[in-house]
């Protein structure tokens, strides 16, 4: 079982570490600008990711469902689930883009004191709302790649994506000279290439073979089941990602060189974070094949060797994340006053790697088998009852510190572990919360 963990989550490690090291790299060529540009490129990246990350949701289900029918081997289930979350993830990412352009800037500009600040970070998301679409079919694709075990076909069309996204950065930063609104738009072309790419492989004669037949024609029974699951996933992700983007914009109001420290930790933090969330969708695909097969107790032992796993492997990254944190920081921003700040951010967020790493995991196996209220349910208790009320207090009784936020996210990452290792325990494994096994409807 092990083997087959390694298997699946090598190839998914490498993606997200791909994905990781160009966000790095770009937040770095960034970085070169000064402190002002790299907390609205920050921001602008953490509101496009927000925005993403929610559109994306109808891949989570997708991908639970994906799973289980092809542990079933109802190949054409899968199939059909695949083209009709593909459809449905453009018309979100159309109406994302929309928000983003029209509505987004009008909340930056209420809540982040910063004038600089403000008129880049809504010249920035106007750029990048324009890739959304391409974003969110492109995850809807990956995610069905990974959830029949194609996590190779997966990484190759993420790590080109990335490819292209660093080379056409580079290349509007530092050769064309067009400035950061050129790298924006490199990165949102990557995006669509991305796509094509990811729709080509789930069509691929190797994989599902999707056609456009299974996209176009609607299938009202199918996109019921892939809202039951994915609705609950797309709320988790609006608390989520809320509660991030409600934390950054208090945190913006202490300035420049703090929210920069701020996001150049989010991305040290990467490093450990997406080895992490890949043992996460590793367990989801496991998970759901075997419930799909109708082996409950496999599924039970892979929710549990995954986790550990998971956790081992990122809690070997943090220790290096803690030791090196001074190397880090300075390898995104040459400014010693963000500098200064930025270790000391970097070093508590090592320290919450393994609760970090327990939180992605077991929610990965929760969704394999169906089950994705119960990450609703963690998230919104974590993040609007405890992290954030925490933060506001922890502000309200002292001076403004940014390292009080990587505080509190270390007390409410524990938490969030504790919930979910209590729910895997009491998990009935032989009830999974996707199609009926016969009609597959």
């Amino acid at each position: 079982m092990l083997g087959k963990i390694a298997c699946l989550t090598l190839p998914v490690v490498a993606e997200t570490l791909a994905t990781s090291l160009s966000g790095m790299f770009i937040i770095a060529m960034i970085g070169r600008f000064g402190a002002v540009e790299v907390a609205a490129a920050g921001l602008a990246m953490l509101l496009q990711t927000t925005v993403s990350l929610i559109v994306a949701s109808a891949g989570t289900g997708a991908g639970a469902l994906i799973a289980q029918a092809h542990g079933a081997g109802r190949i054409e289930d899968a199939r059909r689930i695949c083209g009709q979350t593909v459809g449905v993830a453009v018309c979100l990412g159309v109406a994302a883009a929309v928000f983003c352009v029209l509505g987004i800037g009008r909340i930056i500009a209420l809540t982040v004191p910063d004038p600089p600040v403000v008129s880049l970070t809504v010249e920035f998301i106007g750029i990048a709302a324009l890739s959304l679409p391409f974003t969110a079919a492109a995850g809807v694709c990956l995610s069905a790649l990974r959830a029949i075990g194609e996590t190779r076909a997966a990484m190759a069309v993420a790590v080109l994506g990335q490819a292209a996204a660093l080379f056409l950065a580079y290349f509007m930063l530092f050769i064309a000279r067009v400035g950061i609104h050129g790298a924006f738009s490199g990165l949102a072309a990557a995006q669509g290439l991305t796509f094509v790419l990811g729709l080509w492989a789930v069509g691929s004669k190797y994989t599902l073979t999707v056609g456009y037949r299974h996209i176009f024609a609607l299938n009202r029974a199918l996109l019921r089941s892939i809202v039951k699951i994915g609705a609950p996933a797309a709320l988790e992700q609006i608390a989520l990602q809320g509660g991030r983007i409600c934390c950054s914009l208090i945190m913006a109001t202490a300035g420049a060189v703090q929210f920069a420290a701020h996001n150049v930790t989010l991305q040290v933090e990467t490093i450990a974070f997406l080895p992490g969330m890949a043992f996460g969708i590793t367990a989801m695909t496991l998970v759901g094949n075997s419930i799909g097969g109708e082996r409950p107790r496999r599924a039970r032992r892979y929710a549990w060797l995954t986790c550990l796993s998971g956790a081992c492997t990122v809690g070997a990254i943090a220790f290096f994340m803690y030791i090196f944190a001074g190397e880090l920081t300075l390898f995104f921003i040459a400014d010693p006053a963000v500098a200064a700040w930025g270790v000391g951010c970097v070093r508590v967020a090592a320290l919450q790697q393994v609760a970090l790493a327990v939180s992605l995991c077991l929610p990965g196996a929760l969704r394999g088998a169906g089950d994705t209220k119960s990450g609703m349910y963690v998230t919104l208790i974590s993040t609007w009852i405890f992290r954030i009320p925490l933060f506001l207090f922890l502000q309200y009784i002292g001076e403004f510190n940014v390292l009080r936020y990587w505080y509190c996210a270390f007390m409410d990452l524990t938490l969030r572990a504790v919930f979910y290792v209590f729910i895997v325990r009491k998990k009935d494994w032989g009830v999974p919360d996707g199609l009926n096994r016969r009609s597959g409807r």
